[in-house]
């Protein structure tokens, strides 16, 4: 049976939200936060949110991640749903 690590998950695979979480050390809405700020970028893969492990990695160091995003196409930075038009009212 072949054991894949979270050492080599970190170096070339994927790791769930909840993964990157405990290993960062952040709250749920940490997490979420950093999403929406464009400090973390993440891929869906059906219901499952992964993040690639180089960039999981630079995200626990507090390094930033802007020159691995051209390396993943598939991925979503900061906000991905549309503002409503009731918030876009209460901005204004």
């Amino acid at each position: 049976m072949n054991v894949v690590t979270l050492e080599e998950r970190l170096a070339h695979g994927n790791i769930s939200m909840s993964e990157l979480r405990q290993l960062a050390g952040v709250s749920n809405t940490s997490l979420y936060a950093d999403v929406r700020a464009g400090k973390l970028a993440y891929q869906k893969r059906g219901k499952s949110t992964r993040v690639p492990g180089p960039i999981a990695k630079r995200y626990i160091n507090g390094e930033p991640i802007d020159d691995l995003i051209p390396l993943y196409p598939e991925l979503k930075i900061g906000r991905q749903r549309p503002v409503s038009t009731r918030a876009r009212e209460a901005e204004s």
